[in-house]
């Protein structure tokens, strides 16, 4: 059997179909700075980056000091 299909259904098809638009927090503030989220974001980053710089330079030690063990 054939569902109908009534404006009201039509209404929730489009909505399931259609996505939603993100509303994206603004990139800097009125006086032209960046915004919170930016520098929330940068800080992150700048964490992440300094964790993948540790783990490098352990790595490069571990790897010279097995190289170098008697």
């Amino acid at each position: 059997m054939a569902e109908i299909i009534t404006p009201q259904t039509e209404v929730q098809l489009a909505e399931t179909i259609t996505p939603q638009i993100e509303i994206q927090p603004p990139l800097f503030a009125p006086d032209g700075s960046p915004s919170d989220e930016v520098k929330k974001a940068l800080k992150q980053m700048e964490i992440e980056q300094n964790r993948r710089w540790a783990e490098e330079i352990a790595d490069l030690i571990e790897e010279r000091h097995q190289n170098h063990a008697p």
